[in-house]
């Protein structure tokens, strides 16, 4: 993320990195000078914000190689090797790659299964004439569509369950946050998947094209939802679309959650899960808009 401004003060780089603005700052002693570091006398301190490894790695390579130029430059051939003391805000070097996926893993597995079965199941429920029979009900398409979320959010529930168990017990993925709060997240992200599936399953006939649309919505939110390149490295565009997509805002609920031990006191948390609360009702409007009298 952004830049430290010049002449920032350490209480304003923490408060930035608090706040994710800074990927991490480095401070440096007051008797830093060319003389102390030939002696070896002074050493910079690296503060990482740590919630994203890859900007971490990135910061933490850029000041040691800034810090021994300094250093061969003070000292010549006779440089002492210069430790410097790295502090993660959250995170640390004691987590690996699955600590910090498993968030992102969570949310992906989720939306992944409850948008395949919800779009399968419903493609079935027009396809064998039960929804037809429902159309000939007096109940409203919003009614029908509400109705079949319901059902479809039972078993979506469930798999939430599994999964948050099983990455949490089962992989012993790093959380440090409250394991309600990231089921309720997931719940969230279950929801969208679910209203997703119901609004394209319109579109399709057969089931071999509605399985047609899972890479069309898989890879896309594979991609760009910060769950293997930081948003903030994407290009405009492409940052840009990862902003409409509700995957996103789910994986950083639970990084924030996870990773930083944010409750919903934070409003990063508050937020995300507006967006994609914001998102599912767009798609119960969209699915019931769709729902055509004649279903097949």
């Amino acid at each position: 993320p952004g830049d430290a401004a010049p002449g920032l003060d350490l209480a304003g780089a923490r408060a930035r990195l608090g706040r994710g603005e800074l990927a991490g700052y480095v401070v440096l002693p007051a008797d830093f000078s060319e003389a102390a570091l030939s002696r070896h006398l002074v050493a910079p301190e690296l503060h990482l914000e740590g919630s994203q490894p890859a900007l971490s790695q990135a910061v933490a390579v850029a000041t040691q190689q800034a810090t021994l130029g300094a250093v061969a430059a003070a000292a010549g051939d006779q440089a002492p090797r210069l430790t410097i003391r790295t502090e993660y805000l959250h995170g640390g070097s004691g987590l690996d790659a699955l600590d910090y996926l498993g968030a992102a893993l969570i949310g992906l597995i989720v939306f992944f299964l409850v948008f395949v079965i919800t779009c399968v199941a419903f493609l079935r429920e027009r396809s064998q004439g039960t929804l037809e029979r429902l159309m000939a009900s007096p109940l409203r398409r919003p009614e029908l569509v509400a109705g079949y979320m319901l059902g479809f959010t039972v078993l979506a529930l469930v798999q939430a369950a599994a999964v948050l168990a099983f990455c949490l017990y089962g992989l012993r993925a790093h959380n440090s946050g409250n394991i309600l709060l990231i089921f309720g997240l997931e719940v969230l992200m279950a929801l969208a998947a679910v209203n997703l599936g119901i609004f394209l399953s319109m579109f399709a006939r057969t089931e071999f094209q509605a399985v047609q649309f899972i890479p069309l919505v898989i890879v896309p939110q594979l991609l760009l939802s910060d769950i293997l390149f930081p948003v903030s490295t994407e290009p405009a565009v492409l940052s840009a679309l990862s902003r409409a997509l509700p995957l996103t805002y789910a994986v950083d609920g639970l990084r924030e959650v996870m990773l930083k031990g944010a409750d919903l006191s934070s409003a990063t948390v508050r937020l995300d899960s507006a967006a994609v609360l914001a998102f599912c009702l767009l798609m119960v409007a969209a699915a019931a808009a769709s729902l055509r009298r004649r279903v097949v």
